[in-house]
């Protein structure tokens, strides 16, 4: 596949960075309310999981009083490196 090509392909993100920004809400908190492990859900929300089960997301999206379907986006690859990237460096931050 050349560069191009990779560049405007979609991957599904899950933004529940975002979601849990806007509610001035930290991931341990979801984690402890939800009865999941903090890795779990630190593997969920920084998109490191290649595979979730329905039922977490449904119970996350509910939880959250959304529908499963806000708690996702599609961006491009290139945007997807880039999100992460600004993860990492915000998790880096947070550790300092």
């Amino acid at each position: 596949m050349d560069d191009k090509k990779r560049e405007n392909k979609l991957k599904l993100r899950i933004k529940l960075d975002k979601i849990l920004d806007e509610r001035k809400m930290s991931q341990t908190e979801l984690a402890d309310e939800m009865k999941m492990t903090a890795s779990v859900m630190s593997a969920i929300i920084n998109n490191k999981k290649e595979s979730i089960y329905r039922k977490n997301i449904e119970d996350i999206a509910h939880h959250l009083g959304l529908k499963p379907s806000d708690l996702f986006e599609s961006v491009t690859v290139e945007e997807f490196n880039r999100l992460q990237e600004l993860g990492r460096r915000k998790r880096k931050k947070k550790e300092e």
